[in-house]
């Protein structure tokens, strides 16, 4: 099954993100999740509508966004984790 540039790049930034938080331990906050989440849903539609009225087909800024929404995709995923992990520890208390 053939995976367009757009999609190979979320999948790899994602992975990419994720490993990133393991190693690094930063913590993001919930406001600053929501912000780079929506900001790159954003840019990837705006890169699609674009590409697509235009009839154009530009890998390397298929590429990028791509690579940027699956980076915020595990940012969400990372914050979500975190926010779970704190529940669970508050009703032990």
């Amino acid at each position: 099954m053939a995976v367009c540039v757009r999609d190979l790049f979320i999948v790899t930034g994602f992975l990419s993100g994720m490993v990133f938080h393991l190693l690094s331990g930063r913590r993001m906050g919930i406001r600053a999740t929501v912000v780079i989440v929506v900001s790159s849903t954003l840019l990837i539609l705006a890169d699609h509508t674009i590409q697509s009225v235009l009839g154009l087909n530009i890998p390397f800024t298929r590429a990028v966004t791509g690579m940027l929404f699956g980076i915020a995709v595990s940012t969400a995923v990372e914050c979500w984790f975190q926010r779970h992990e704190w529940v669970a520890h508050a009703h032990l208390y």
